[in-house]
């Protein structure tokens, strides 16, 4: 088995990589839960996946391929229009708490990233936003444009609350129909569902497009093991995907800008401020790439990368 590990720490929901160079004390003799507030926690991340064999993996590698995805999935990140993220949501409380029952409660953002209805969302803009207020502007006072931002900011609290517990409600309803369902059983059936993903295992950005080559400029920026895509958030096919081998150079020119020269296409710009990690993690595939080729390894049935 071939891993690539690098130190991660967290605290108060901030990540932060702890480099090579640094020195630290291994003072930990077992995995521990940490509340916020009780300082830096030490932990290491999966980020992507050199090959992957479910049949052949060891329980520790399940684990961490499986608690890979329902990261993806926490954060919204889940390359497939045609599965319900609620579903696969109700699945990880099967394999956090067991069957339901009203007295186990959990907190929906743990497992779920909810965000706005689009048509909710524009409609409530609509009728308080920012133009409504430019009309009263000549009349009102610095007062009222406060009193307006303040009552768009509260209306859009209310409609937040108000979807989290819509989605609460949905997990809750499929999470009942996986009662009597094993830990092991849930891991795997979620498991099954992700595995069938193009981009499975890759490591997944959010990224707003400089150019206007695509009809949206937020997007995804999907980076494996072989390629990188371009893929439209929430769905299921890439837009443009580019192998290694047509890949020029990469990297920053500029702070929170990451740019990607390809043979033969226009150059790839876009704003990300994880564009340190993007290096990261495809200087490391591109490593193993070659590394794998020079050694012509067959035996690799599964070999991990951690947040790099």
């Amino acid at each position: 088995k071939q891993w690539y590990q690098r130190r991660v720490a967290i605290t108060a929901g901030i990540y932060k990589v702890i480099e090579d160079r640094t020195l630290m004390s291994d003072v930990l003799a077992k995995f521990e839960r940490k509340t916020a507030g009780e300082g830096w926690v030490v932990f290491f991340k999966l980020f992507g996946i050199v090959e992957f064999n479910i049949s052949k993996c060891d329980p520790l590698e399940l684990v961490f391929l499986y608690e890979f995805v329902c990261d993806q999935i926490r954060r919204g990140l889940c390359p497939d229009d045609k599965v319900s993220l609620t579903e696969l949501a109700g699945l990880r409380c099967q394999y956090l708490y067991g069957d339901y029952s009203p007295e186990k409660n959990f907190t929906v953002s743990d497992i779920y990233k909810v965000t706005l209805p689009e048509v909710k969302y524009s409609s409530s803009r609509k009728n308080t936003g920012t133009l409504r207020g430019l009309g009263t502007l000549g009349k009102g006072t610095i007062r009222k444009l406060k009193d307006l931002y303040t009552d768009t900011e509260r209306e859009d609290e209310l409609l937040m609350q108000e979807e989290v517990e819509k989605v609460k409600n949905t997990i809750n309803d499929y999470w009942k129909t996986k009662a009597g369902l094993s830990k092991g059983a849930a891991q795997q059936e979620l498991l099954k569902v992700t595995t069938r993903w193009l981009a499975f295992g890759y490591g997944i950005f959010d990224v707003l497009i400089i150019d206007n080559r695509f009809r949206e400029t937020e997007l995804w920026l999907a980076v494996g093991r072989n390629d990188i895509a371009i893929y439209p958030r929430q769905k299921s096919l890439p837009l443009e995907v580019h192998t290694y081998d047509s890949i020029i150079s990469f990297g920053a020119p500029q702070v929170n800008v990451f740019k990607i020269t390809i043979e033969g296409h226009a150059p790839l710009e876009m704003n990300t401020p994880e564009f340190l990690d993007i290096a990261r993690l495809m200087k490391t595939y591109i490593g193993i790439m070659v590394k794998m080729k020079k050694e012509k390894s067959t035996d690799c049935d599964s070999a991990l990368i951690p947040l790099l």
